[in-house]
């Protein structure tokens, strides 16, 4: 495979419980370049990572976490019924997984959900947060006005913006001017995005790729990031 970096979908997911410091020390393990996070904010604006904006599915619990101050959510505990039972898997602050990065020289794809987007001043605190390690981070968002106002906090910071089916397929991106790179689902690839993609020369990190794609193995040099539950799995495509 060439050397597109690999970076593990809220750590190595496919074998730890997503967003999770062991999913990071999973990715590290399978030799990930770098891990993709999910950023929400709580009640009380810290930002955590975790994915869903409810607690029923990663913890059985049916709570907001933007109803929940961060001391209440740090005593949740994650996954199915066993592993609470038998393992301390926790929600992590974004200050806990910078640290872990830092130490690990571990690249990061911060993507900022729903609870950041519907608070957009609290987005200059994540900012700041992530300038400690600014050249192992970008920013991603499906939300683009949270990318643009990411660009105005700190424009020299990278950002990348989730493209969602449609927008992939009408190819008219010029418009997304503080997007530096385009992240989108490998299964929107085609031969006229990639000769798109090529012609106004964006740079493109895929995700949902599971180390069986053909693309693996000869990548046109615009991709520049696979992201992946399996890093493992892809490095030894």
């Amino acid at each position: 495979m060439c050397n597109v970096e690999i970076y593990g979908h809220r750590g190595a997911s496919g074998s730890a419980f997503e967003n999770t410091i062991s999913a990071f020390q999973r990715a590290v393990a399978e030799g990930a370049d770098g891990i993709e996070i999910d950023v929400q904010l709580t009640k009380d604006s810290v930002p955590i990572v975790i994915h869903d904006r409810n607690l029923s599915r990663v913890a059985s619990r049916d709570r907001f976490i933007d109803e929940m101050n961060f001391k209440s959510l740090r005593r949740v505990k994650l996954g199915s019924l066993w592993q609470r039972r038998l393992k301390n898997l926790y929600i992590p602050t974004l200050k806990e997984v910078v640290h872990f990065c830092e130490v690990h020289q571990l690249k990061l794809n911060v993507e900022l959900k729903e609870t950041v987007a519907e608070r957009p001043e609290q987005i200059k605190q994540i900012v700041e947060l992530l300038e400690r390690i600014a050249p192992l981070t970008h920013i991603s968002s499906f939300h683009y006005e949270v990318i643009e106002e990411v660009k105005r906090q700190n424009p020299s910071i990278e950002t990348a913006y989730l493209l969602k089916k449609k927008q992939v397929r009408q190819m008219n991106w010029s418009s997304y001017e503080a997007a530096d790179v385009f992240h989108f689902h490998h299964k929107y690839w085609n031969e006229s995005v990639a000769s798109y993609v090529a012609k106004e020369r964006y740079q493109i990190r895929l995700y949902g790729i599971e180390g069986t794609e053909k693309l693996l193995n000869n990548p046109p040099s615009n991709i520049i990031g696979w992201i992946t539950d399996y890093p493992q799995r892809v490095r030894e495509a």
